[in-house]
């Protein structure tokens, strides 16, 4: 496991699976971990970390969404308090869910010395923006549905740290499996949380962790360019999106993901 980023209360891990990133928070004598993932040997590295530097602090897990593959690491924090949002507990069909990560599983013959379940949230997130229920660090929470109908946004704001979950990654065009409409409307959120907010630092799902306004910037300016031309039907090679796509990089598997929102945007 790449070890992307550290400072003295931010480490951020990357998986050799699709560059996807979890990350350690300490904060308040409280540690926060978000979305561990992907291999039994990647969970044990960030386990040992965690338990380096616990030293009686009190686990909090965040998770970001529930895309099996941000939730396939959970069960590894059996002691950790639970946070995610009211969508992510109400899931409709959680068991599909983990029925995703054993099948996984059974297809590179994996073993976890942990149980796989859904996790069970102890504290739900049902209230965002400012004035929230209070957790260590003082985190503010918002909504953040498009790419599925569960994501959550998490501002810690004493330390400039955003957590955007499955959005704004620096390689991958978005991703759309629910709705163009709230994807663009969360793409606007992030918008308000760059002007409300001094965010130095932003860990997207996948991808580099951006470290500077104007690089957050500029990647909610791509996004929305190519979500508003998906909601004005623009032709699936029309400019926009090869411009997009081309500035991502990673480009075979992007046209991927474009083809497969196309394929949303037609059947909805």
């Amino acid at each position: 496991m790449k070890l992307q980023f550290q400072s003295d209360n931010f480490t951020v891990f990357e998986s050799a699976l699709y560059r996807t990133c979890s990350a350690v928070i300490s904060v308040e004598k409280c540690l926060w971990v978000v979305d561990p993932n992907w291999l039994p040997g990647e969970i044990q590295i960030i386990r040992d970390f965690v338990d380096q530097q616990k030293n009686n602090k009190n686990i909090f897990l965040l998770c970001t969404h529930s895309d099996y593959d941000h939730i396939i690491g959970c069960g590894a924090f059996s002691e950790a308090e639970i946070v995610a949002g009211q969508d992510f507990v109400t899931h409709p069909q959680p068991q599909k869910v983990v029925q995703q990560i054993l099948d996984f599983d059974d297809m590179y013959y994996i073993t976890r010395n942990y149980p796989v379940t859904y996790p069970e949230v102890n504290h739900i997130i049902n209230n965002f923006g400012q004035g929230q229920i209070q957790l260590p660090g003082r985190p503010v929470f918002f909504d953040a549905k498009g790419h599925i109908r569960d994501g959550l946004i998490t501002v810690f704001p004493d330390l400039g740290i955003c957590i955007a979950g499955d959005y704004l990654s620096n390689f991958e065009i978005p991703m759309v499996e629910y709705s163009f409409e709230d994807y663009l409307s969360t793409l606007q959120t992030f918008e308000k949380i760059v002007n409300d907010f001094s965010i130095r630092l932003l860990m997207t799902g996948h991808g580099d962790m951006a470290s500077s306004e104007k690089e957050i910037r500029f990647i909610i300016k791509t996004d929305m360019e190519y979500i508003e031309a998906m909601i004005n039907g623009f032709p699936e090679d029309a400019e926009v999106f090869k411009k997009v796509i081309s500035s991502k990089g990673n480009e075979r598997q992007n046209r991927l993901i474009h083809q497969n929102n196309i394929r949303f945007r037609n059947v909805k």
